[in-house]
């Protein structure tokens, strides 16, 4: 019997790592779970009123669609079918070349019809076996996931191109998207030409219009450019990034301070725009940023809230062009442009703080690294509720700041208040505060990329500080062709226990502890045991993503969960939230046959923890910053 390797799955759950054969599967992203809570430094919202409708009492029986004779009638038709289309959205193992486009649940046609491309999974095809109403199968061109990314790009390039359109539809049929753009056909010709190529067709046409809306667009409920507010607790966004090949919104990690990853707007608090997408650090030196997802159709561009507050007027608010982004230097005039303060600028930059503590609702301090201090040259110019908000050169010549222009270039993100402050209002104003640099929140979101609008080509393009040292320190350079240890700050190396098939530490050396690094095509990585032929891969989907700590140590994370090896006789292996306080969680690849490193690993953390010198066994092998 042919020794084949096995896709093995790290559960998410909690209980010990173990093998799940077959559990792998392409397809929809699990929910991220719960991130470790951080110590905020942003107060509370106030609760809005739910926004809804409500059905029509004047409905009449006349109105019932054939064959149905009441409305009743039909809706338990309709539950059974929306029922059917749920599970078919929702079946396991769908991909890029096997996935469902759409689904269309009519009942006065008497089927649910299903749109998918390529062919029917074994989920897919079980559902149907099983549903309570008849299920039509039609082939399509594309899936779903490959639309929502056209349509993503679509809104960006013609936004960017200041053209207004009515809506970005899907038929559902897997044929493409259609654009209405307000205007006549010159107008539509200058979208297609904006739109360029996308992965899907979009056909589009001219003449719409669009509707209205029940208030001004506002930093309170258009959270699509940075300086948008958000709840709960009040923070605000600050500009729009690629983060693992998706569109995200860059914020602080300190906004997340509880298992509520969902974030919505002011003006609409029961609607989330957004999901947390990256692992909060805590009381560890982290850096003091996180990535949210889009949700429910929004859509992050690269512009920019200026102008009043998020409770101004919405005349006096703006929004405008993020074209550059730049490392900050002590002495560089900025702005502070959260939403609870609006646009704040005679503000310099007066000192690099490498270790800096905010204190947040609790009054509990919280350490962060990589910061950096202004003070406004007048009044106040942050309080609580800018966190998470863009820092910004006010002109594009990035060298002065405070008259309102156009473009923007970004500097940072507002982390942390910074000396004594006072009430103004019903909230705490502060003269100065910190914020992390926009090249050291970008690195610590594993070299996310920042999207600006290139005055020059006249398109969006991304922005990238990779090969610039991360804050937190660099990832390590893994190599395919090298077998690696992944050691525990207490010397152990994670390997795998065929016999009992657990994950668990072994001694450095153990073949059951050494790994094949396998990259992955959207990032990340698997890792391969050679001496008990299994993959180390996550759970649902995906790949392992490394996130760099102090010292040279990394946390090894996926979907907001991280590798974790607990002490024990053996040491087990779990998953957890991420915490880069949590010593169970931090962990240094080590090259097979590097012995001394793994010696060492142990004691350099604990001198270094008690501010010592190193041991000279370890001189040579430990820099200044950390493992080399």
């Amino acid at each position: 019997m042919k020794n084949q390797a096995r896709k093995l799955a790290v559960e998410l759950s909690g209980a010990s790592l173990r093998p799940w054969p077959g559990a792998w599967r392409r397809g929809r992203r699990p929910a991220l779970a719960a991130a470790t809570a951080a110590v905020l430094v942003a107060g509370l919202a106030a609760p809005a009123a739910a926004f809804g409708a409500t059905a029509d009492p004047t409905a009449s029986a006349a109105s019932v669609p054939a064959p149905f004779t009441s409305w009743e009638q039909l809706n338990a038709v309709q539950h059974r079918m929306d029922a059917t289309a749920q599970a078919l959205e929702d079946s396991p193992g769908q991909g890029d070349q096997q996935a469902l486009a759409g689904v269309v649940v009519a009942p006065e046609d008497g089927h649910v019809t299903l749109y998918w491309h390529g062919a029917l999974t074994s989920a897919a095809e079980a559902v149907i076996a099983h549903s309570s109403t008849p299920v039509v199968v039609k082939p399509a061109s594309y899936t779903a996931a490959a639309a929502d990314r056209a349509s993503a790009l679509v809104a960006q390039r013609i936004g960017s191109a200041g053209i207004a359109y009515d809506s970005i539809s899907d038929p559902q049929d897997g044929s493409g998207l259609h654009l209405s753009v307000v205007g006549d056909d010159t107008q539509a010709a200058r979208a297609r030409q904006a739109i360029g190529s996308v992965d899907v067709p979009v056909t589009v046409t001219g003449g719409g219009q669009i509707g209205d809306v029940l208030a001004d667009d506002s930093r309170a409920n258009d959270p699509t450019a940075g300086g948008a507010a958000m709840v709960t607790p009040i923070c605000s966004t600050a500009f729009n990034i690629d983060y693992h090949g998706r569109n995200a919104m860059l914020t602080a990690a300190h906004c997340f301070p509880d298992s509520n990853d969902n974030r919505s707007t002011i003006d609409h608090p029961d609607k989330p725009f957004g999901t947390l997408a990256s692992p909060i650090s805590s009381n560890n030196g982290g850096v003091d940023v996180a990535a949210i997802y889009p949700k429910t159709g929004t859509v992050f561009s690269p512009t920019l809230w200026r102008g009043g507050a998020q409770n101004s007027p919405a005349s006096s608010q703006h929004k405008t062009t993020v074209v550059a982004a730049q490392k900050p230097k002590v002495g560089d005039w900025v702005c502070n442009d959260g939403a609870r303060s609006g646009e704040t600028c005679n503000i310099q930059i007066i000192e690099r703080e490498d270790y800096y503590n905010g204190v947040g609702m609790k009054n509990q301090p919280t350490l962060y690294t990589k910061g950096w201090r202004a003070k406004s040259r007048g009044g106040y110019v942050a309080r609580r509720g800018d966190s998470g908000g863009p820092v910004i050169l006010g002109a594009n010549n990035g060298t002065t700041s405070g008259t309102p222009s156009s473009q923007v270039t970004a500097l940072g993100v507002v982390s942390a208040s910074a000396g004594t402050g006072a009430y103004c209002g019903n909230t705490k104003c502060f003269k100065a505060f910190t914020f992390v640099g926009i090249d050291d929140a970008l690195n610590a979101l594993d070299d996310a990329e920042i999207w600006r609008y290139d005055t020059t080509s006249h398109r969006e393009e991304p922005q990238s500080f990779a090969g610039v040292p991360s804050a937190t320190g660099t990832l390590p350079v893994l190599d395919p062709t090298v077998d690696e240890e992944i050691l525990d700050v207490n010397g152990n190396a994670l390997g795998y226990d065929p016999t009992t098939k657990t994950y668990l530490g072994v001694p450095p050396g153990n073949p059951r502890g050494i790994w094949v690094p396998v990259p992955q095509p959207g990032g990340g990585w698997w890792f391969r045991n050679p001496a008990s032929n299994v993959n180390l891969v996550p759970a649902g989907s995906g790949s392992f993503h490394l996130m760099p700590l102090v010292n040279g140590l990394v946390l090894i994370g996926h979907e907001g969960r991280c590798v974790q090896l607990v002490p024990g006789n053996p040491p087990k292996a779990y998953m957890g939230p991420c915490n880069a306080g949590d010593p169970t969680q931090r962990f240094v690849f080590a090259p097979v046959g590097d012995g001394l490193r793994s010696r060492c690993l142990s004691e350099h953390d604990r001198l270094v923890s008690a501010g010592q010198a190193w041991s000279a066994c370890c001189r040579g092998i430990v820099g200044p910053t950390g493992w080399s």
